[in-house]
């Protein structure tokens, strides 16, 4: 698998270029294994041939190419999140301790915690940058986990948007597909039996926007379940009693909503397919004397 970073180089002037704040006296090799598994990381995400294109361009020395800029950022900056924890103690035959000199103390746990969290928000968000110019950029190959889930009720960001905005995270969104398809099996199907087709044609309809904002509501509260809070923005969380964010309450608050809109489904199914009641009118003809049931 080709690389964007020349991992034989004896310093790390390249990656310092690309982040802007790592220093540049590291030896790459150090970091080469981590730069390995983030690049299959990425390829994994965009594809093969998406990223054959990234890979021309460094090999052409078209440097200032921005798909190329995207891509060797990502990979940067997700190589050293996972790196760094490693730079933070020594490994000695007595175990492992701090590192420590005249001119550098180590940090708090705090800053740690604050700098580990920015790193792994700016990676997705650099992902996410990633996936947006290659859909909106011609000549690029269709990201696969996008067509996979083109035929559900909620198949595009666009969609998904006209219930929960998620600030244009494709990330989000295809993390979230998953969870789209098992609402669809889960709660809808086993409640609209053989209308789910007829409702999935149904566009613009009262019905069809319940499914696509249930289908929504229980990705949201799954995703906060399994997911990372940090691929997640800030406006969707809920704020807490310490005046700080909280998954907990954001959980429940999507968990009711739920709870509400298959209520309002339930009752939109069971209106669109009511019986119409066929009164039997008597009539009473005077001429034969017997009584007309209509």
């Amino acid at each position: 698998m080709k690389l964007l970073y020349d991992i034989s180089a004896t310093d790390s002037s390249e990656l310092h270029e690309t982040l802007g704040f790592v220093d540049s006296d590291l030896d790459m090799l150090q970091l080469a294994q981590y730069i390995r598994s983030s690049t299959r990381e990425l390829v994994g995400y965009i594809g093969e041939e998406n990223y054959k294109k990234a890979t021309d361009f460094y090999e052409n020395g078209d440097f200032e190419e921005e798909f190329l800029i995207l891509c060797k950022y990502a990979i940067g900056l997700n190589a050293w999140r996972k790196f760094a924890p490693l730079l933070d103690v020594s490994h000695t035959s007595q175990g492992r301790a701090f590192r420590a000199d005249d001119q550098l103390k180590p940090a708090f746990e705090h800053q740690i915690t604050n700098s580990d969290k920015a790193m792994e928000k700016n990676y997705y968000q650099s992902i996410n940058e990633i996936f947006a110019f290659i859909i909106n950029t011609d000549g690029f190959e269709t990201i696969k986990e996008v067509e996979k889930f083109a035929n559900l009720f909620v198949s595009s960001l666009q969609i998904f948007q006209n219930f929960v905005n998620i600030n244009d995270s494709y990330l989000l969104f295809m993390k979230l597909a998953p969870a789209l398809q098992t609402a669809e099996n889960r709660l809808i199907k086993s409640r609209v039996g053989a209308k789910f087709q007829q409702y999935f044609e149904a566009q613009n309809t009262t019905i069809n926007d319940l499914i696509k904002s249930i289908c929504v509501h229980y990705a949201m509260a799954d995703g906060f379940k399994k997911l990372s809070v940090q691929l997640f923005p800030e406006g969707v969380f809920k704020i807490g009693n310490s005046s700080r964010v909280d998954v907990a309450a954001t959980i429940l608050y999507f968990e009711e909503e739920l709870t509400k809109l298959l209520r309002e489904l339930e009752g939109e199914h069971k209106k669109l397919n009511a019986i119409p009641s066929t009164k039997r009118m008597i009539n009473f003809d005077e001429e034969d004397g017997f009584v007309t049931i209509r």
